[in-house]
């Protein structure tokens, strides 16, 4: 998996693969007669994540924008319009730009008939609720997932970070990734005050991973697993 972290525009580069958040700058500057955002202020970024227009005039004007700034991927939050979301496909196709499709709610996500068009999508960890939520999640849609968006949770409260407290052990997390054969995108959200601890947990969450080698069979996760395939493939005995 690739490990990357979230940030928003005014934020020193950090040296590793960034999702840049410009869903407020462009919302607040949609406006305005002159470029919404500058390639300065992007940079060389593993997906800029965008506010998703309601209509096809305005998913012209971002998708102009995204070929502005050079980036080639996105994050769009999916739409309730399946015209739109298809729209919106076709014209980043011929920018050559790919969309993830962001689910606020992943559990009851149901794939959308997309074709030529391969459907990316994004989520938030915490969103699924539960490690067997997650398992068959990523079972059902494995060839699907992009940005896995990661914080950790405690008493109600999101943004902390992954290692040294909250509610998630995202060593289990990690380690059942591996077991998946999880390839893409893991992104590092935290609240503000948290981010300087972006490059300590990758190097330490790095570390694991890389510490896992053949020592996957983790019986509890052998099991979760087990249980998680059977409810996908209609086996619940």
């Amino acid at each position: 998996m690739i490990f990357a972290v979230y940030q928003e525009p005014g934020e020193d580069k950090l040296r590793t693969e960034v999702v840049l958040d410009l869903r407020r700058v462009v919302k607040e500057r949609w406006s305005l007669m002159l470029p919404l955002v500058y390639p300065e202020d992007v940079g060389s970024i593993a997906a800029a994540w965008l506010p998703m227009p309601g209509n096809r005039r305005g998913v012209d004007r971002l998708l102009d924008l995204v070929n502005y700034l050079d980036v080639n991927s996105i994050i769009l939050l999916m739409p309730s319009s399946s015209d739109l979301m298809m729209y919106a496909l076709d014209v980043a196709a011929d920018y050559g730009v790919s969309i993830a499709w962001f689910l606020r709610d992943p559990v009851n996500y149901s794939p959308p008939a997309a074709f030529p068009h391969p459907v990316k999508i994004a989520f938030s960890i915490p969103s699924l609720g539960s490690m067997k939520s997650l398992a068959k999640f990523i079972l059902l849609n494995q060839s699907s997932i992009k940005f896995m968006f990661a914080y950790n949770v405690q008493n109600g409260r999101g943004g902390l970070p992954l290692m040294g407290g909250g509610a998630m052990d995202y060593l289990i997390i990690i380690k059942l990734l591996a077991m998946i054969g999880y390839e893409d995108y893991f992104v590092l959200q935290y609240d503000k005050q948290y981010r300087g601890k972006y490059l300590g947990d990758i190097d330490a969450l790095e570390t694991y991973r890389d510490s896992l080698g053949g020592a996957l069979a983790d019986a509890r996760l052998v099991k979760l697993l087990s249980s998680a395939l059977g409810e996908v493939f209609g086996d619940n005995k």
